[in-house]
């Protein structure tokens, strides 16, 4: 076990899987008070500094990094929260960003738990 972050990480909704900064690393992506940060793996068991990407999300969202679902070569991501379930389709490199979400479940999904390989 190695320690990688001492502090800010309360109630983070947390996942990983995908290049998000185009290095070929696979990065570390939260959900944190509202935010969609990316944190960038560097390689040498440290994240660095966070990068925003989304604002405004609710603070009790639920997170996965499910991989290119949208099949166009980028990591997206599903966002459970207010009972539904978004994608939002990632771009990455250098500047990870985020499509305007898309419904992909829309009830029934307050009582689900997400996952991912």
């Amino acid at each position: 076990r190695t320690l990688i972050g001492t502090g800010g990480w309360s109630g983070a909704a947390v996942t990983h899987r995908g290049d998000w900064t185009g290095d070929a690393m696979e990065d570390v992506v939260a959900i944190v008070a509202g935010e969609l940060r990316v944190y960038p793996n560097l390689g040498t068991g440290t994240l660095g500094s966070a990068i925003k990407v989304l604002t405004g999300l609710p603070t009790d969202s639920k997170l996965v990094n499910a991989g290119d679902i949208n099949r166009d070569g980028h990591p997206d991501l599903l966002v459970q929260h207010s009972n539904k379930l978004y994608m939002y389709a990632g771009k990455s490199a250098p500047t990870p960003t985020v499509a305007a979400p898309v419904i992909v479940g829309n009830s029934g999904w307050d009582v689900m738990s997400l996952s991912a390989p």
